[in-house]
């Protein structure tokens, strides 16, 4: 016959802080033992569980007659948690690697509708070093969505097969389909075997929906009449970078709980 023990209470009796140190990263354990007690008389039934595994039989005295026996039962166990805290470079920071980014920073948010330069400097930042990453925006991202950038997302369109057009402003956007696809593009940046800035075909100018012909032609012309330096065979824009407001190193932690029962 099965038997169901009540939660009833849990008490904390010891805790201990252990700290240790791991190159760039560290680990911070909390332990303490509790106590948990399981009482059938308390009338609090809302949570129960079968302990037939770790049943132990009843005193022969509870099968005499005019002999009632209500069992109490202690557990003891112990609790170990460990949290892996780890520094990385901060998104602008060219030592950044891809996986690293694609792990420790947040996937953008479909919802947000349209990612444009009044949008938050993070997503703006993401968006970038995602197309970076991915060889599809030619300069290290700056912070700003300029022509580049909607170059590359025009690029990026045309290779998953997807338009997004604001066609009263007459621009290529950063809408939920393209941000769907710049997640899975950071998702798969996880993978060790990623190899960063890998070059993509080339897209035939001619292939591309009339509207896009027509727009790159826009941002072509402007980029060839805008001041332009050569570094290493790649046309790099005289532009500032634009920071995220907050300057601290992103830590990442990642917890762990562990649970042995004591004998």
């Amino acid at each position: 016959m099965k038997k169901y023990i009540i939660f009833g209470l849990l008490l904390a009796i010891s805790t201990s802080l252990f700290a240790k140190n791991d190159g760039n990263s560290y680990f911070i354990r909390k332990d303490k033992e509790v106590i948990l007690e399981l009482d059938t008389r308390n009338p609090n039934k809302d949570i129960s569980f079968s302990f037939d595994d770790y049943d132990i039989a009843a005193p022969t005295v509870c099968q005499q007659a005019n002999v009632f026996c209500e069992e109490k039962t202690y557990i003891k166990t112990y609790v170990e948690k460990e949290w892996e805290v780890t520094h990385v470079p901060q998104i602008w920071d060219k030592t950044l690697t891809a996986q690293q980014f694609s792990k420790y920073y947040p996937n953008l948010s479909e919802e947000d509708g349209v990612i444009h330069n009044w949008s938050d400097p993070k997503k703006k930042w993401i968006v970038q070093r995602i197309l970076y990453e991915r060889g599809l925006l030619g300069v290290f991202p700056t912070g700003k969505i300029g022509f580049m950038t909607e170059d590359a997302i025009a690029r990026l369109q045309y290779y998953k097969g997807i338009e997004e057009i604001d066609y009263k402003k007459g621009i290529i956007i950063i809408g939920p389909k393209t941000i769907h696809e710049l997640n899975k593009l950071k998702e798969r940046m996880k993978n060790p075997d990623f190899v960063s800035r890998t070059p993509l075909p080339e897209i035939p100018f001619d292939h591309m929906t009339p509207f896009h012909q027509k727009r790159l032609g826009t941002i072509y012309e402007e980029l060839r009449t805008r001041e332009y330096i050569k570094n290493e065979n790649t046309l790099v824009p005289q532009m500032g970078i634009m920071k995220p407001k907050d300057s601290g190193n992103l830590i990442q932690i990642q917890g762990e709980i562990k649970m042995n029962t004591q004998k």
